[in-house]
């Protein structure tokens, strides 16, 4: 069987879309599937980790305006007709918010299934099966805008997970029982929109933080100033570990006692080790899931990038108490167990 996804990563974009896409695909591959990657060029998109990860790759031209596809809908269809013929996957793959029915009825003689990843529900889709990973999400939200026979996945219980946090949730978990701020990781996505890493660390100088040991910065390499923000780091007065494109986030993230991070699909990676979060919402997209993750009480929502100077302080202050970490955990636990691709897998295989 042959899968083929059709998605974009960029530093205007980020990176969770390919990220998300790559996991499933490896899973994917682990049951047989032979996977390949649509990409089109995008202003500072590398095709390296698709590579390393052994997946081949088609680039399109580059677009001619930086935006979420760059091109028309129709364009991105005429230039992707000739890849999705040749290769002829059992299943397409479509995880791109500038798509929508208009592409996806181009491409479908040409492959048996289509699958569609959003979390926006916003556009109509012609697809078989659609995954929304996001907590509050309804399938009744999809009513309107796709065929009656779609099957519908929705919620954190298929949120895509690479193995790694399934494995180190139970340990992740069992250390939670002493919650005192120890070790504080900050990771704002592989592209850092906004240079938010560096105004967390400059409002982390603000703030008193008596059982502090030691600081994780994790960067992508897409990521501007990394110079600049090891400087940064190097002026605190804890030991900064700066590391950039790690391979170990679920280790990392497991021996963290408080995450600043990003309100996109990394949100879902904490909550199945349990990680209590302070959230920054670094696009329009990630409001909807990051109010519903701090409604649910698994984490606290900073506000956007224009918000760290003034609110960080007192609010990572707030959360020193090892009483208010550990309801955070066990509220995050809950979300999500991490195992949510090998759900979507069992659906796919089966429908």
């Amino acid at each position: 069987m042959k899968a083929l996804f059709r998605v974009d990563a960029a530093p205007h974009m980020g990176s969770g879309h390919l990220m998300r896409c790559m996991t499933l695909a490896m899973a994917w591959r682990a049951r047989g599937t032979a996977c390949h990657f649509l990409c089109r060029c995008q202003p500072g998109f590398s095709s390296r980790p698709l590579e390393e990860a052994g997946f081949p790759v088609s680039i399109l031209p580059a677009p001619e305006e930086s935006s979420w596809l760059g091109v028309s809908e129709q364009q991105d269809a005429a230039d992707s007709l000739p890849i999705i013929t040749d290769i002829a996957p059992d299943w397409l793959v479509v995880d791109h918010y500038a798509l929508s029915t208009d592409w996806e009825v181009r491409a479908r003689d040409n492959t048996d299934r289509l699958l569609v990843i959003d979390d926006l529900a916003d556009r109509p889709h012609c697809c078989d099966v659609l995954v929304d990973q996001n907590l509050g999400r309804d399938q009744s939200d999809y009513q309107a805008l796709l065929p009656s026979s779609c099957q519908v996945l929705t919620g954190p219980a298929y949120a895509m997970l690479r193995p790694e946090f399934a494995l180190n949730r139970s340990a992740s978990l069992a250390r939670r029982a002493d919650s005192r701020c120890r070790h504080l990781l900050i990771s704002m996505g592989g592209s850092d929109p906004g240079g938010a890493t560096g105004l967390v660390l400059k409002g982390l100088k603000e703030c008193r933080l008596p059982d502090l040991e030691r600081i994780t910065v994790i960067m992508g390499s897409m990521a501007p100033g990394l110079e600049q923000i090891r400087q940064l780091g190097n002026s605190l007065q804890w030991p900064v570990d700066m590391a950039v494109n790690v391979a170990d986030m679920a280790s990392r993230m497991a021996t963290a006692d408080l995450a600043i991070g990003a309100a996109g699909s990394s949100a879902w990676e904490r909550c199945a080790l349990g990680l209590p979060t302070v959230m920054v919402i670094l696009a329009d997209n990630q409001r909807v899931g990051a109010r519903a993750l701090e409604e649910s009480g698994a984490a606290v929502t900073l506000g956007g990038v224009d918000d760290i100077a003034v609110d960080l302080p007192a609010c990572v202050e707030s959360l020193q108490a090892p009483e208010r970490l550990q309801a955070m955990s066990r509220k995050a636990a809950a979300v999500t167990d991490g195992s949510g691709v090998n759900r979507v897998l069992d659906t796919l295989i089966g429908s």
